[in-house]
């Protein structure tokens, strides 16, 4: 064979070689690409799934949760012991068509309570689960950490009420009012409950009101054992305190919030936003003008976050902090009327920024007024001081052997 047409087969060789090696890389991106596409519609498939179990929210079949006697008065609290993500969590509803607010209550509480605000989650139910519950329109609700890790815990809870009075009643008003503090200490020595008396950070003065308020007739103060509704002498007597106190239980949480108690320093965090908290006329005059010139305006978690970034954990926790709360919402009441709204201005902006700040403080100051206070009290044992450190109780100092959960109940923040 010439050397010419040796080279001529050799180059035909290649070329088919060629050819076979093109098509296999061919081959193989083909396949490639098919399966990239199937695992993508596989992940799409899932996604758009996951997407829609979000958007339907978390359903659970009926007579899951067991309703708990609990002192909200503006929804109601369940608890269940076999569904998985519900073990010692609780479920937090709000009544009637105020479940958008829930989102508002969970940053407020985290970011108010701190230390004492138990762990939260916003929940989305399915509306065949929220109806199950009673509450049809509750769509949103709250996770929250605060069930019992175990048995025999005893739980006082308490709705101290507003604990910011004036010597002549209330800000605003200069005629001497029922709830002035005159007024009050006599009533306190008749044995009528005084609010203030529960913020004082007196041991007699909380012994004081703690008794009237079981003695008397208005929901405020409630004990439970076992989430099962009690007296204070069964808790006591359960707990085997000893106390030369007619009311062994009362006389040890009157202790906790003594002013050297472990829970006094929860006290301050309610009555700073308190401040805020009776000003309903201005916050409703300045709402009115808000609605008038920028349109319909409705609180966003980030809204509460704002408000409480600046200005906020400085205020003093008394009186003199609710004089000024009361004199900026007189200022912004008296520019808003003075001016000119005229659109883009950043007089207008600053304006309506401060406007929308005022009124998340009130309603942040109008749900502490009607804040809950929670104290569990438990004798640890060797085995169950793990679980009990793992759900936020601590051994008390004053009672040795005695572990307690001291927390601020979820608030809840009314709608606009």
């Amino acid at each position: 064979m010439s050397p010419r047409l040796a080279l001529r087969h050799l180059g035909r060789a290649k070329g088919h070689f060629s050819g076979v090696e093109t098509y296999k890389a061919q081959l193989q991106a083909s396949l490639g690409c098919t399966l990239a596409l199937g695992t993508a519609g596989l992940l799409g498939v899932g996604a758009t799934a996951y997407l829609l179990r979000q958007s339907q929210g978390e359903s659970f079949p009926p007579g899951s949760f067991s309703q708990l006697p609990r002192l909200s008065k503006a929804g109601s609290i369940w608890a269940s012991a076999s569904l998985p993500g519900w073990q010692h969590k609780t479920l937090h509803l709000r009544a009637g068509k105020a479940s958008h607010m829930v989102p508002l209550d969970q940053v407020a509480t985290a970011r108010l309570g701190g230390i004492w605000a138990p762990e939260c989650e916003v929940v989305r139910l399915a509306r065949a689960s929220a109806d199950s519950l009673g509450e049809a329109q509750a769509i949103l609700c709250l996770r929250v950490a605060d069930a019992l890790p175990v048995e025999g815990i005893v739980t006082v809870e308490l709705c101290p009420g507003c604990g910011l009075l004036e010597l002549y009643g209330r800000p605003g008003l200069y005629h001497l009012q029922d709830q002035s503090l005159l007024h009050s200490a006599e009533l306190a020595k008749k044995g009528t409950y005084n609010a203030p008396d529960i913020f004082s950070g007196r041991k007699d003065r909380v012994l004081r009101a703690l008794e009237a308020l079981e003695a008397g007739s208005e929901p405020q103060l409630q004990v439970l054992l076992d989430d099962r509704v009690a007296s204070s002498a069964e808790g006591s007597k359960f707990l085997a305190l000893e106390s030369t106190s007619s009311h062994p239980l009362l006389s040890l949480l009157g202790q906790i919030l003594d002013s050297t108690g472990e829970a006094y320093n929860m006290l301050p965090l309610i009555l700073r936003a308190q401040c805020a908290g009776d000003l309903s006329s201005q916050a409703t005059q300045l709402q009115e003008i808000l609605v008038k010139n920028c349109g319909p305006w409705q609180p966003k978690p980030e809204d509460i976050e704002t408000a409480l970034a600046r200005g906020f954990w400085s205020l003093p926790a008394d009186q003199s902090g609710m004089h000024l709360r009361e004199r900026e919402a007189d200022r912004l009441l008296d520019r808003a009327k003075r001016e000119m709204w005229r659109p883009g201005s950043i007089s207008r902006r600053e304006l309506e920024t401060q406007i929308r700040n005022f009124l998340c403080l009130h309603l942040l100051g109008e749900a502490a007024c009607r804040c809950c206070m929670r104290f569990s009290f438990v004798r640890a044992t060797p085995s169950t001081q793990d679980i009990l450190s793992q759900n936020r109780f601590v051994p008390l100092q004053s009672a040795p052997g005695l572990w307690c959960r001291m927390e601020i109940a979820p608030l809840q923040l009314p709608p606009l």
